[in-house]
């Protein structure tokens, strides 16, 4: 919906789709299942490009929190449950090196 409203453009960031729409809760970016150490997200998000591949991820859990398992967001709106070898198996993809990159730096 924020797209939709933004000329087809991702939000920047979470906290800017939160502040976009006040009627999202923002304690839904916290995960029940994680130990968040005073992180006011669970989660981390880098906006895709306009000509990202649709299996660019976009989003995961910042840890493994599902029984050694993330969540994830890839660029076509699909969620996939992956083990953590898994996980980094998508990581090292060069359509996700940015993505990795970034989650690095962000301590995830």
């Amino acid at each position: 919906m924020y797209q939709a409203s933004n000329k087809d453009t991702p939000p920047a960031s979470l906290e800017v789709l939160f502040k976009a729409d006040p009627s999202l809760d923002p304690s839904s970016l916290r995960c029940p299942a994680a130990k968040s150490q005073g992180r006011t997200s669970d989660y981390f998000y880098l906006p895709p490009d306009r000509n990202a591949d649709p299996l660019a991820l976009v989003a995961c859990d910042l840890t493994p929190n599902h029984s050694g398992k993330r969540n994830c967001l890839y660029a076509d709106m699909h969620v996939a449950s992956l083990t953590e070898a898994a996980f980094q198996q998508e990581l090292a993809k060069p359509l996700n090196a940015a993505f990795a990159e970034a989650l690095r730096k962000a301590g995830g």
